[in-house]
């Protein structure tokens, strides 16, 4: 059984810090960019934006935990749907 593929996305992060700054940023794909970059480019500008938000905020290592973890429970769902697809 195939992957989904991805069609759209769009990914916002909001933030406010103690010391009063904040920020919004939505990575999105303008009608302007279509067919230069891949649909799934605003999931790596998202997930480059969060690495830096998680470094500058000093829980990065709390991040690459859940990063991982996510990355092994597609594993386990991929391969779950690969031996049903075979039975």
């Amino acid at each position: 059984m195939t992957d989904p593929k991805i069609v759209k996305a769009t990914v916002t992060i909001n933030y406010t810090a103690d010391d009063g700054t904040s920020s919004s940023v939505t990575f999105k794909e303008y009608p302007a960019d279509a067919g230069r970059n891949p649909p799934c480019q605003p999931l790596i500008d998202g997930l480059e934006e969060l690495a830096r938000l998680t470094t500058v905020f000093k829980f990065e290592n709390k991040a690459l935990i859940a990063f991982h973890e996510a990355r092994k429970q597609v594993f386990i769902w991929r391969s779950k749907r690969e031996t049903a697809s075979t039975i």
